[in-house]
C-alpha cells in the first residue's frame, strides 16, 4: 500500500473502535512493509491482537496491538481523548513486559511516546496527512521495525545530575551568608519539591514560574513570596485565584524561607527549565549529601549507591519473598476463577445462573486478593542506616510493583481493577543527620508520586505529603540508659536492609571521636571484638532482630572484609544461630567517587533456597564460601605461635632515602665509639618485596634506649628531633610524646625470634599474589609485611606451596582497588597445619635428615634460585657489598640501558606473566609437600584443604587436652 492510498482510505472512514482498529493496522502493516500479526506470529506469542494478561478468563486483551519489545498500540474512535488511552497503555505496561514505545491513534491522529527506563519520555504527534512527511513516515515506520533508533539520548540520570550541579551552586552560595547548614538545606529541599511539584503539576499551571518571574522583577520580595507560597502548601489556601492543595508532611512546616538575591533567584530561573518530574532521587539524594559536613559523612554512609547493587540486597530479602506469596495466592483465585467462565456474549449476560456465579467466584476471589493487598500494605520495611533514602525508595517501589501486578493479573481473571493500597507508610528508617532524615523523607515522596504518575495511578488525596515519622533522627546504635549508654532498639518490622557506614575498625576513632567509640565498645562488648568494621554493628542488631523474631530476613551490605579475621566474629554467629541464603562475596562498589570491594550477605532463621554469586548453593559458611570444608573452623595452632610477625610500625617519619643512610654509614665514629650503622636498617615495605626496591632506611633506636643514650648517634638523632618530634608532641598519646624517638611499635618480639637466625621468610601482607622471599636478619621489615623467624628452606618451601597458598586466601580478607588478598600472623599462618615433624615449633636441624623435609628444602631452593636468576640477571646487574658489613650486598644496574630492562624484571610482573618454567618449579614443589602430608601427589585443591582443616581441628585438641 502507497502513502497516498492509505490516507485517501483512512481519511474517509469513520467507524467505531472495534470496528476500525484491526483493519487499519494491518493496512498500517502493508503501508510499513512488515507482516501482519497473524503471517508474523500465528501463536500470539510476541506479536498479537487484543493482548491481555490472562486469556483464561476470555478477557479482552488490555492493548489493541502487542508486540514484544517494540510496542502497545491503542486505537479510540476519532476525536477521543488520546491522552486517557496513554493512560491506559501506561497503567498496563508492566502486565505487556513494558514495551519501548506506547502507540496511540484514532485513525487520523497518531501520538507515539518512548518508555525506556530511566530515559527521559519523547513524544511524537503527527496527523494522518503527516504520513506523506519523510521524516513522520520514518518515526512510524522505525517504530515498526527499529524501535532502538527512537531511544531518546538524555537518561533521568543526566537531567538529575543538572539539577543537583545548580542547586549545589545555589547551596554554596547561601551557606556563604549562612552558617546553619541545615537550615540552608531544609531550604533547598523545600525548594527542589517545589520544582518538582510544578512539573507534575501538583501546583496550578504557570503558578511557579509566575513567582520566580514576579522575584526576578522583585528580588526584595522573594522571601515573602516564598513564605507565602510553604504556608499555603503546608495548609492549603489560594495565591492569588489559584487554589494550592495541602502538602504538608512536614517538608513545609517551620523555618522561613531564605533570602535570595539576584544571582541566586537567576539560577532557579535557569533550574525551572528542566523536566523535574523526571529527576531520579536515589541520585539526586546523593549528590544532595554533598551538601553535608564532611565530618560527618563517616557516620552516615554518604555516598551514591547504584541502584542495580540495591537490588542485589532488596531482591531476595524483600522482592522473591513477597513474588512467592504472590504465586499462591494466585493459584488461589486461579482455583476460584477456573470453574466458571466470565460472560462475554450477549446469552451469555442475559442468563442468570452464568452471571450469579461469575459474579459469586468474583467476590470470592475479590476476598483473597484484597487480603493479599492489605498485607502488603502493612508491611514494615526498616533501613537502619538509610541516609538519603535510595535503599527505602526502591523498597517502596518493588512492593508497589508486587500489588500493581496482583490487580493486573486479578483483572487478566475478570476481577473489578482496585486502588493499590501501597504507599510510603511501609518504609522505617534510622538516620544520625536531621538533613539526612530530612532528605530521605523528600526521596520517598517524589519516589512514591513518581511511581503513581508512571502507572497512571495517581489519584491521592490530600494532604499530598503523608508524614513519615517512621523516618527517625536519632542513632541506630546506641541510646543513654541512666548514667551509661546501651544498644540502641529498632522497631519491629518484616525486613531491614541498607547501606551502613563503611569505617574500618582502626579508624572509628579519628571518625567518631573517642567518647562514641568506647560507649560503643562498652554496649556491644559481650558480642563483638573491641576493633570491629563500624559495619559489624549494624550485622549484630540484624542478628539480633532475626533471632528474636522482631524481623523475617535482613541484608546489608559491607566492605568485603567482614568475612575475615575479628571482623568475621558477626557473621560466626549469624552462622551459628541463623542462615546466610544470599550472599555476593566480592562485588565492585563506589565510594566518595573510588571504587571498592565489597559483600553482600543476606540472613535469616531459615531459607530453602540458598546463592552465593548467583549460583545456588547447599550452604553458605560464614567467610562467604560454599565448600564441604568450612575454613572457618580452623583454630589458631599453638605450634605454629610466636613464629609470624607484624613488621615496624614507626608512626612518624623515621625513614631516610638511601642517600642519607649512606651518608651517615660513611660518617666516622659518634661520640660513644659507636658506628651510625648500630641505629640504621634497611627498612623494605610489601612494595619493596613484590618490585624494585626503592632502597629506604629505618632509624632505629630499638625498644628501650634512653634519648641520652640515641642523641649521642648525633646525625639520626638530630634528623628525628627535627621530623618526628614536632608531629609526636601533637599526639594525644603520652608515650608518643614522650618517648618521640622510639618507633611505635619496635616488635620486641620478631627481634627476640630472629636473633639466632641468619635469616627469615617475609611475605607482603597485602598483594595480588602469594610470595614469600628471604631477608637478611640485619633488615628490619615493614608493618605492612609479615616476617616469619624460620631460616630454612623447608618452612620457606611449605609456605610457597599451593595448600598453604589455597588456605591463606580462604582464611584472609581482600583490601583496595585492586581487591588483594591480606595475610595475616592470626589467621592465615597461625591456623595453617604444617606436614607432621616439620612444624614450626620444631628447630630446622632436628629434621635436617627428614627425607621429606629434605625434598622439599631442594625444591624451594631451586625456586627461589630461579626466581632470583629471573629478578637479577648476571648481565643486567653488579652485586657489590654495602659501605660497611653486616647488611646485604647492593645490586646495581650495570648501566642506564640495564636500569631501563630491570624496572619490568619484579615478582608482581613475574607472577603475571608466569611462564613455564615458574609453573615447573612450583609443581615440583607442590609434589615435595603432599607427599610430606601423605597425599597423592596430584591430590586436589579442595581435598587438600577438607584434609587440612581435620589435621587443625585434630591438633588443635590435642593441645587443649595437654
Amino acid at each position: 500500500m502507497k502513502v497516498n492510498e492509505f490516507i485517501d482510505k483512512w481519511k474517509r472512514i469513520s467507524l467505531n473502535e472495534r470496528a476500525s482498529a484491526q483493519e487499519h493496522f494491518i493496512d498500517l502493516c502493508r503501508l510499513m512493509e512488515h507482516p501482519t500479526p497473524a503471517e508474523d506470529d500465528p501463536l500470539g506469542e510476541h506479536f498479537t491482537f487484543e493482548k491481555g494478561v490472562v486469556k483464561t478468563a476470555g478477557t479482552q486483551g488490555y492493548a489493541d496491538v502487542w508486540k514484544k519489545g517494540f510496542f502497545a498500540f491503542e486505537y479510540k474512535k476519532k476525536k477521543r481523548d488520546l491522552g486517557l488511552a496513554l493512560e491506559q497503555l501506561t497503567r498496563y505496561a508492566a502486565a505487556l513486559e513494558n514495551p519501548p514505545l506506547h502507540i496511540v491513534c484514532d485513525t487520523v491522529r497518531f501520538i507515539i511516546e518512548t518508555r525506556w527506563t530511566n530515559t527521559v519520555v519523547k513524544r511524537h504527534e503527527f496527523e494522518l496527512e503527516d504520513l506523506s512527511d519523510p521524516e513522520k513516515f520514518k518515526i512510524l515506520h522505525t517504530a515498526f521495525h527499529n524501535p532502538e533508533k527512537l531511544r531518546p539520548t538524555i537518561t533521568r540520570a543526566d537531567i538529575t545530575r543538572d539539577a543537583a550541579n545548580k542547586f549545589q551552586v545555589i547551596s554554596d552560595r547561601l551557606q556563604q551568608r549562612y552558617p546553619d547548614r541545615e537550615a540552608v538545606a531544609h531550604f533547598v529541599n523545600q525548594l527542589v519539591f517545589c520544582f518538582f511539584a510544578n512539573s507534575v503539576k501538583l501546583l496550578p499551571d504557570g503558578l511557579w514560574l509566575k513567582l520566580l518571574k514576579h522575584i526576578e522583577q522583585r528580588p526584595n520580595n522573594a522571601n515573602a513570596a516564598f513564605n507565602r507560597m510553604f504556608q499555603a502548601m503546608e495548609k492549603g489556601g489560594y495565591i492569588d485565584f489559584d487554589a494550592i492543595k495541602i502538602f504538608n508532611g512536614g517538608l513545609f512546616s517551620g523555618s522561613d524561607a531564605l533570602t535570595l538575591d539576584q544571582d541566586d533567584i537567576n539560577l532557579l530561573i535557569s533550574a525551572n527549565k528542566l523536566d523535574w518530574s523526571l529527576i531520579d532521587p536515589t541520585i539526586f539524594g546523593t549528590l544532595f549529601e554533598r551538601f553535608l559536613d564532611p565530618d560527618k559523612r563517616a557516620q552516615i554512609g554518604a555516598h551514591y549507591t547504584d541502584p542495580t547493587k540495591i537490588m542485589l540486597v532488596i531482591d531476595p530479602v524483600i522482592k522473591r519473598p513477597l513474588e512467592a506469596q504472590w504465586l499462591k495466592v494466585r493459584a488461589q483465585i486461579e482455583a476460584v476463577m477456573m470453574p466458571v467462565t466470565q460472560p462475554t456474549t450477549f446469552e451469555q449476560r442475559q442468563s442468570k445462573s452464568i452471571g450469579k456465579e461469575f459474579t459469586a467466584a468474583c467476590r470470592k476471589a475479590e476476598i483473597i486478593r484484597d487480603d493479599f493487598l492489605a498485607r502488603l500494605a502493612k508491611l514494615r520495611i526498616l533501613d537502619p542506616a538509610c541516609g538519603s533514602g535510595n535503599f527505602l525508595y526502591l523498597a517502596l517501589h518493588v512492593v508497589k510493583d508486587i500489588a500493581h501486578k496482583a490487580i493486573l493479573e486479578c483483572v487478566g481473571f475478570g476481577l473489578t481493577h482496585t486502588v493499590n493500597p501501597v504507599g510510603p507508610e511501609i518504609l522505617h528508617g534510622i538516620e544520625i543527620n536531621p538533613f539526612a532524615a530530612e532528605l530521605a523523607r523528600t526521596t520517598i515522596w517524589i519516589g512514591d508520586i513518581q511511581w503513581e504518575l508512571n502507572n497512571a495511578a495517581f489519584n491521592r488525596p490530600e494532604p499530598i505529603l503523608r508524614n513519615l515519622n517512621a523516618i527517625e533522627c536519632r542513632d541506630a546504635l546506641l541510646t543513654k540508659q541512666g548514667d551509661k549508654y546501651v544498644a540502641a532498639d529498632w522497631p519491629e518490622v518484616d525486613y531491614i536492609i541498607g547501606n551502613p557506614p563503611f569505617l574500618g575498625g582502626k579508624k572509628l576513632l579519628a571518625g567518631l571521636g573517642d567518647e562514641y567509640v568506647t560507649n560503643l565498645r562498652s554496649a556491644y562488648a559481650a558480642r563483638l571484638p573491641d576493633f570491629s568494621d563500624f559495619v559489624c554493628f549494624w550485622f549484630e542488631k540484624g542478628r539480633e532482630m532475626v533471632a528474636s523474631g522482631f524481623a523475617k530476613n535482613a541484608g546489608f551490605v559491607s566492605t568485603n572484609s567482614i568475612s575475615g579475621g575479628s571482623n568475621r566474629v558477626v557473621l560466626d554467629a549469624i552462622v551459628d544461630e541463623l542462615q546466610i541464603f544470599e550472599a555476593w562475596s566480592n562485588e565492585p562498589w563506589v565510594l566518595d567517587g573510588a571504587s571498592v570491594r565489597v559483600a553482600v550477605i543476606c540472613f535469616a532463621q531459615e531459607n530453602n533456597m540458598n546463592h552465593l554469586n548467583g549460583e545456588p548453593v547447599l550452604t553458605i559458611n560464614s567467610d562467604l564460601t560454599s565448600t564441604k570444608s568450612n575454613l572457618t573452623k580452623a583454630l589458631q595452632l599453638l605450634e605454629n605461635s610466636h613464629r609470624a610477625f607484624i613488621g615496624i610500625q614507626p608512626s612518624g617519619a623515621f625513614q631516610v632515602s638511601d642517600k642519607i643512610a649512606r651518608a651517615w654509614l660513611k660518617e666516622p665514629l659518634n661520640p660513644n665509639g659507636k658506628p651510625n650503622s648500630n641505629v640504621l636498617a634497611p627498612f623494605p615495605n610489601a612494595m619493596d618485596l613484590v618490585r624494585r626496591s626503592e632502597q629506604r632506611w629505618l632509624v632505629d633506636f630499638g625498644i628501650h634506649m634512653s634519648k641520652s643514650e640515641a642523641n649521642l648517634y648525633q646525625s639520626p638523632f638530630e634528623f628525628l628531633k627535627e621530623h618526628v618530634y614536632p608531629v609526636r608532641q601533637q599526639n594525644k598519646l603520652a608515650r608518643a610524646r614522650e618517648e618521640w624517638w622510639l618507633t611505635w611499635c619496635p616488635r620486641p618480639e620478631f627481634r627476640s625470634a630472629k636473633q639466632n637466625l641468619t635469616r627469615y621468610i617475609a611475605t607482603p601482607r597485602v598483594a595480588k599474589h602469594r610470595v614469600f622471599v628471604w631477608l637478611e636478619k640485619s633488615v628490619l621489615p615493614d608493618c605492612q609485611v609479615v616476617a616469619i623467624a624460620r631460616d630454612d628452606d623447608t618452612t620457606f618451601g611449605i609456605l610457597h606451596s599451593r595448600f598453604h597458598e589455597a588456605w591463606s586466601l580462604r582464611l584472609c580478607t581482600y583490601l583496595g582497588v585492586g581487591n588483594d588478598p591480606r595475610y595475616t600472623p592470626t589467621t592465615t599462618f597461625s591456623t595453617f597445619p604444617f606436614p607432621p615433624s616439620l612444624t614450626p615449633n620444631i628447630p630446622a636441624k632436628t629434621y635436617a635428615k627428614n627425607p621429606h623435609a629434605m625434598r622439599i628444602a631442594k625444591a624451594a631452593k631451586r625456586l627461589d634460585e630461579l626466581r632470583r636468576n629471573w629478578l637479577n640477571p648476571p648481565d643486567l646487574v653488579d652485586i657489590v657489598p654495602e659501605v660497611v658489613s653486616g647488611f646485604p650486598d647492593r645490586i646495581i644496574p650495570k648501566n642506564a640501558e640495564a636500569a631501563v630492562m630491570l624496572k619490568s624484571r619484579t615478582l608482581t610482573n613475574l607472577y603475571n606473566q608466569r611462564p613455564q618454567w615458574l609453573s615447573d618449579a612450583h609443581f615440583a614443589l607442590d609434589q615435595t609437600v603432599a607427599s610430606a602430608y601423605g597425599w597423592a601427589e596430584d591430590i586436589t585443591t579442595d581435598n587438600a584443604l577438607t584434609n587440612l582443616l581435620a589435621l587443625n581441628l585434630e591438633r588443635a585438641a590435642h593441645e587443649k587436652i595437654r
